[in-house]
């Protein structure tokens, strides 16, 4: 499937270095042309927001799953980079529509209504 790349999603370090997935992926939106992620964009937080302490994190548009359990539903989210390289490890798209079949019924249907339009 063009214009993705495809991550396995794990709860800490711990589960990642032993392999034990949450059962879901992260389908990161890339630029078929450059294989460069979209939506590279600096989010500068205010003074006193959750989150790391700095100026900005940068973000970068995917799906992901809406709930902490296997095969959850998806939704359109950001990712920071931080947050891809603690909790995430990248698959391939075979091993992912194993382990998360409702991820492609969601990335297929933007193809179908691509497809008849």
């Amino acid at each position: 499937m063009k214009g993705y790349r495809f991550y396995e999603e794990f709860d800490s370090s711990y589960k990642k270095r032993k392999r034990q997935g949450t059962g879901n992926v992260l389908a990161l939106d890339i630029d078929p042309e450059t294989g460069r992620p979209y939506g590279q964009a600096q989010m500068t937080w205010p003074n006193g927001c959750p989150g790391k302490p700095g100026p900005s994190v940068w973000v970068m548009e995917c799906a992901a799953a809406v709930l902490s359990e296997p095969n959850s539903p998806i939704a359109g989210t950001m990712v920071s980079r931080d947050v891809l390289s603690k909790n995430y490890r990248r698959i391939t798209e075979a091993q992912a529509r194993k382990i998360h079949p409702a991820m492609f019924a969601f990335l297929d249907s933007f193809a179908e209504e691509k497809a008849t339009q």
